[in-house]
């Protein structure tokens, strides 16, 4: 308005906060779009660590990970539980075998070492 009016619509997308490559699987920040604008494409979720999964919805497959139950560290040898991943997301590192006393011994493959010992005869 201070330069003589008001801009026709979609003319000033830019300096308005608005990105017109909105979900169009292309990052367009910081170039065609200002930072913050493209947020689905540049696979950032607004709302990490809500408690709800909101994957393949409002946020991009893998940006909603932790409220998904995925664990990325899983099988590093460090228990991640519960800082870094999800609580039962990284059992493995923690030494939990979910199938104890199904009659199959699992180690070393599904569980680690030491958490199948009823199944494992040790």
């Amino acid at each position: 308005m201070a330069r003589g009016g008001a801009c026709p619509n979609g003319s000033d997308f830019f300096d308005c906060g608005y990105c017109i490559h909105l979900n169009d699987g292309t990052c367009d920040e910081p170039g065609t779009c200002p930072a913050g604008s493209d947020d689905y494409d540049c696979g950032v979720c607004e709302t990490v660590q809500d408690g709800t999964c909101d994957e393949p919805g409002t946020c991009p497959v893998g940006s909603d990970d932790y409220d998904c139950g995925v664990c990325e560290t899983v099988q590093d040898g460090t228990c991640d539980e519960p800082g870094t991943c999800p609580v039962g997301s990284d059992d493995y590192d923690c030494g939990v075998c979910e199938t104890v006393q199904d009659g199959t011994c699992d180690e070393p493959i599904t569980c680690p070492v030491g958490s199948d010992a009823d199944d494992c005869a040790i």
